[in-house]
């Protein structure tokens, strides 16, 4: 398996598992947003667990604009 694959599998892996875990949980409180968002903060290993995620999505998006002059990347391997 070449890098290629192995981030395109990471990153399918990456979408596919958590949104397992939120089915689960809006089927078994329903589908209540503002409550989905609560149980982010519900305790302290909630927090630290989303606090890390929100500064790690910061810096990605950060590390993402920095490059944007550099122009896309090739992409041949997604075709």
């Amino acid at each position: 398996m070449n890098r290629a694959t192995g981030y395109l599998v990471l990153a399918v892996l990456g979408a596919v598992i958590p949104v397992t875990f939120f089915v689960s949980y809006e089927m078994a409180a329903g589908i209540i947003p503002v409550g989905f968002v609560k149980v982010f903060f519900e305790n302290a290993a909630a927090r630290g667990f989303t606090a890390d995620l929100l500064i790690s999505l910061f810096a990605f998006w950060i590390y993402i604009f920095s490059k944007k002059g550099e122009g896309p990347k090739s992409l041949t391997f997604i075709l």
